[in-house]
């Protein structure tokens, strides 16, 4: 899938990945031979071919149209007037969702889990070698072993589909009883009302200028709301403002650190404070929420657990990535640093060898010599006998 440039928040630089609990092997075949798993998965095939068509039509559009109106304060104009152009609009929102990338975006499923005749698929998203996203999608079977999709969580975003989107619909016309339904369970005075309805206008015209004008006057409880708190990060990084993406992030993270859904935005907030214990505890949290055993999601949590240090810890999370998805760059990069650490030098030079045959690395020469976390492998006899060695 390509992506086109629609209303996109800008990109997080994510080095990271996320994990999740181990899958047996049969389990992992008789998923796959489900019909709803096969079903889905033509339809992440055509997504990678940049067919948009067998996506649009799974989606359940009646279904989705229902929980989007569900118990929201939606003008009837507003409604009316999306209800008929929601069909047409599904492709232009799903790839809008996705931040820019440079080639192709390349989904697999990574977990799938049915119960009757409902279930879960988690797709990982391809952007680079080093870049992934992942959707959890709400799936119910079909007559002719077809498939619909109900709903999805988008973990880059933060957000499940049909809640955006009918909070987005309350803001088009954001009047007092609107904007206190966005801020329930609050209490506001009418001046609250009124300001916080200023805030969802700048929301609804795209005006992070405006937004950011009006957000300090806000009282803290309504700037702790999740709904505000997750816009803020969207239009900070929409802005590019440093200063404000910064301080909406400390706000989510005083606030909702333990939703998975947010691990993706919290890693930006995380890592460049070098809090790793914390971005650690915020990659399990997602695993368990994911429920993948998944070669990238393990490369990361080998890459956290070697920076703090738990070497055991990490050489095992990248064994199982190389084992579970040979192809996987960053599987390869995460085994050749935990084998290096862990004094298996034999083993840290079969991964350079991988990473230079498969991955068209060159890392003879001085290509090596400035990371120090591989230091005491260039110092072994191992890694001089692989560097004297003639390439075919």
């Amino acid at each position: 899938m390509v992506t086109r440039k629609l209303v996109l928040i800008a990109s997080i630089a994510i080095v990271a990945s996320w994990p999740a609990d181990r899958v047996d092997a049969q389990d992992a075949q008789d998923a796959q031979a489900d019909p709803m798993y096969r079903a889905f998965e033509r339809i992440v095939e055509d997504l990678n071919e940049n067919r948009l068509d067998s996506f649009v039509f799974a989606v359940d559009k009646k279904a989705m149209l229902e929980t989007i109106y569900d118990q929201r304060l939606i003008e009837s104009r507003v409604r009316d007037q999306f209800s008929d152009a929601f069909a047409g609009q599904i492709e232009t929102m799903f790839v809008g969702s996705f931040p820019p990338a440079e080639g192709e975006i390349l989904g697999k499923i990574v977990a799938f889990e049915r119960s009757g005749e409902k279930a879960t698929a988690v797709v990982r998203f391809d952007l680079s070698p080093y870049q992934y996203l992942y959707h959890e999608f709400h799936l119910r079977a079909g007559a002719k072993d077809d498939v619909f999709i109900e709903d999805w969580i988008d973990f880059f975003r933060g957000e499940r589909f049909t809640e955006a989107v009918g909070d987005q619909l309350v803001m088009v016309m954001p009047g007092g009883n609107q904007t206190r339904s966005l801020l329930s369970p609050l209490q506001l005075t009418e001046a609250e009302t009124f300001q916080a309805s200023e805030l969802f206008k700048a929301i609804r015209d795209q005006k992070p200028d405006r937004y950011f004008e009006i957000l300090p006057g806000l009282d803290d409880r309504i700037q702790e709301q999740e709904i505000v708190a997750v816009t803020s990060v969207h239009l900070a990084q929409q802005s590019r403002d440093k200063q404000q993406y910064r301080a909406a992030l400390t706000n989510l993270a005083e606030h909702y650190s333990t939703d998975p859904k947010y691990t993706v935005m919290l890693l930006d907030y995380y890592l460049p404070k070098r809090d790793f214990q914390q971005a650690l505890d915020a990659v399990l949290r997602l695993k368990d929420r994911l429920g993948t055993d998944d070669a990238a999601i393990n490369a990361q949590l080998a890459t956290l657990e070697l920076i703090l240090g738990n070497t055991s810890d990490a050489g095992g999370y990248a064994e199982s990535a190389v084992s579970s998805e040979p192809g996987s760059e960053l599987a390869w990069w995460a085994a050749l640093r935990t084998r290096t650490a862990q004094e298996q030098y034999d083993a840290a030079v079969d991964a350079l060898t991988v990473l230079e045959d498969e991955f068209g690395h060159k890392l003879r020469g001085k290509a090596l010599e400035r990371d120090a976390g591989l230091a005491k492998l260039l110092e072994t006899d191992q890694y001089q006998t692989w560097l004297a060695a003639e390439k075919p």
